[in-house]
C-alpha cells in the first residue's frame, strides 16, 4: 500500500486515537466492577460474565470482519465499527438487569471485532519495513486506553455513578468514526481478495499456528488480570475504587507503553539479526512474567507489589506490536485482515473471553478471604506455555515468511 508519508502519519495517529477509546469502554467496566456488583449483588463468577459477555462476540464476529475487511476495505469497516461499540456501550448504561446489561454489553464486541482486524491488516500494509515499531505505537492506545479506562471511571464512577460514567467515555468514539470515515478515504483500496479461513488454513504455516497459540494464552492471561486486577487492590490492599483506577491506571501507562514500545522496536532489531527474533523476544518477555507475577500476587508489600506487578505489566506489553508483524510475516498478502480476524476468533474465543469467568468461578469455589489472590495466580503461571509457543516459533519463522513471500510473488507475477 504505497502512501504519502503524510498520510500514512496521519493514518497511525487516527487508529491509535481509535483503539485508545476502544479500551477505555472496556477497560471501564472492570473499573466499575465493585459499584456493578454492588447495584446487582453479584458474585464474582456473574461480574466476570460481564467480561465474557463482550469477549465471545468479540471473538465470533472477529473473522466475519477480517473477511468485509479483505472485500470492501478497512474505511467502512472501522468507521462502522466505531459507531457500533460507542453506541452499545451507551445503550448498556440503561440495563436495570443483569441479564439486560449481560445482553448489551455483548453488542459492544460486534464494533470491536470490526476494528482490531482492519487496523492491524492497514497499518501492517504502510509501515512493511517498520511494522513492529509501528504497531508497537499503535498499542500505546491499548496502554493508555486500559490505563485511562480504569483511572477515569474510578474517578467519574464515585462522583457520578457507573451508568454516567460509562455514557460519557463511549460518546468520544461517534465523532472520531466519523472524522476516519473521511480521512481514510484516501487510502488506496487493495484488489479484491479471495480468501477465506478455509483459504487460509491451507498455507499451513507452524508459525501462524505457534503464534496464535501463544496469543492466545497471553490473552486468557491479560483478560483475566486486567478484570480482576481492580478489585484485588481493593480486597487486599485496601484501596478505594478510585485509588484503585489510579494506581493501575498510572502502572499501565508507564510500564504497559514502556513495555509496548521497547518490543516494537527491540522485536525489529531483533528480526534484522535473525529471522524469528521478534518471537525470541516474545519467549523471554512471557518466561520473565510467572515469576515476577506470582511473587507479585503473593507480596503483602505495597511497595513491592507496585514494582512487580509494574514489571509483569511491562513483560506482559512486550507482545503487543510483534506478535501481529509475526502472524503477517508469514502469509500471504491477500490473507492479511483474514489472518489477524482469525488470530483474534482464536485468542478472545479461547483466552480472554472466559478468563475473567473462570477466575471468578476459580475464586467462589476455592471461598475464603485469599481465594481471588490464589485465583489469579493461574493466568500468571499460563504465561509458561506462551513462552513455549514463541521460542518454538523463533525456530519456525524464517521458513515460513520465506513461503508467504514467494507465494505473494506468484500470486503479483500471475495478476
Amino acid at each position: 500500500m504505497t502512501v504519502s508519508p503524510r498520510l500514512a502519519r496521519q493514518t497511525l495517529i487516527l487508529l491509535t486515537l481509535l483503539n485508545f477509546f476502544n479500551y477505555v469502554d472496556r477497560q471501564a467496566v472492570y473499573a466499575l466492577f465493585p459499584l456493578i456488583g454492588g447495584e446487582f449483588s453479584l458474585s464474582d463468577k456473574q461480574l466476570g460474565m460481564i467480561a465474557t459477555a463482550c469477549l465471545l462476540v468479540l471473538a465470533t464476529t472477529a473473522v466475519p470482519a477480517g473477511w468485509l475487511t479483505d472485500r470492501f476495505g478497512a474505511r467502512k469497516v472501522i468507521s462502522i465499527g466505531a459507531v457500533f461499540w460507542s453506541l452499545a456501550s451507551i445503550t448498556s448504561s440503561t440495563a436495570g438487569s443483569f441479564r439486560a446489561l449481560l445482553g448489551m454489553r455483548a453488542a459492544v464486541g460486534i464494533g470491536e471485532a470490526a476494528y482490531e482486524p482492519a487496523a492491524n491488516a492497514t497499518l501492517c500494509a504502510l509501515y512493511p519495513k517498520k511494522k513492529s515499531q509501528v504497531l508497537a505505537i499503535f498499542n500505546l492506545g491499548t496502554a493508555f486506553g486500559i490505563a485511562g479506562g480504569m483511572a477515569i471511571a474510578g474517578f467519574l464512577g464515585m462522583h457520578v455513578g457507573w451508568r454516567h460514567t460509562i455514557t460519557i467515555l463511549a460518546l468520544p468514539g461517534i465523532p472520531l468514526a466519523a472524522f476516519a470515515w473521511w480521512r481514510l478515504r484516501d487510502l488506496p483500496r487493495a484488489p479484491a481478495a479471495e480468501a477465506s479461513l478455509k483459504d487460509l488454513l491451507q498455507v499451513r504455516s507452524a508459525t501462524l499456528m505457534l503464534a496464535i497459540g501463544g496469543g492466545t494464552v497471553a490473552a486468557f492471561t491479560a483478560g483475566g488480570l486486567m478484570a480482576w486486577m481492580p478489585m484485588f487492590v481493593v480486597r487486599y490492599h485496601q484501596f478505594s475504587i478510585q485509588k484503585s483506577g489510579l494506581m493501575l491506571g498510572g502502572l499501565s501507562i508507564l510500564c504497559g507503553a514502556a513495555g509496548a514500545l521497547t518490543g516494537g522496536f527491540l522485536g525489529d532489531k531483533l528480526e534484522a539479526i535473525r529471522p524469528g527474533g521478534r518471537c525470541l523476544g516474545m519467549a523471554i518477555a512471557f518466561g520473565l512474567v510467572v515469576p515476577l507475577g506470582i511473587i507479585g500476587i503473593g507480596t503483602t508489600s505495597l511497595t513491592a507489589f507496585i514494582i512487580l506487578v509494574g514489571l509483569t505489566i511491562f513483560c506482559m506489553s512486550f507482545y503487543a506490536g510483534p506478535i501481529i508483524a509475526v502472524i503477517d510475516d508469514v502469509v500471504p498478502r491477500r490473507y492479511a485482515a483474514t489472518a489477524q480476524a482469525a488470530f483474534l476468533l482464536v485468542s478472545h474465543l479461547l483466552g480472554d473471553t472466559f478468563s475473567p469467568t473462570a477466575i471468578g468461578a476459580l475464586a467462589d469455589a476455592i471461598g475464603g478471604h485469599n481465594a481471588l489472590r490464589r485465583a489469579v495466580l493461574l493466568p500468571v503461571i499460563a504465561c509458561g506455555l506462551a513462552s513455549i509457543a514463541f521460542a518454538f516459533a523463533a525456530i519456525t519463522h524464517g521458513r515460513d515468511a520465506a513461503r508467504a513471500h514467494a507465494l505473494d510473488k506468484v500470486s503479483t507475477e500471475a495478476a
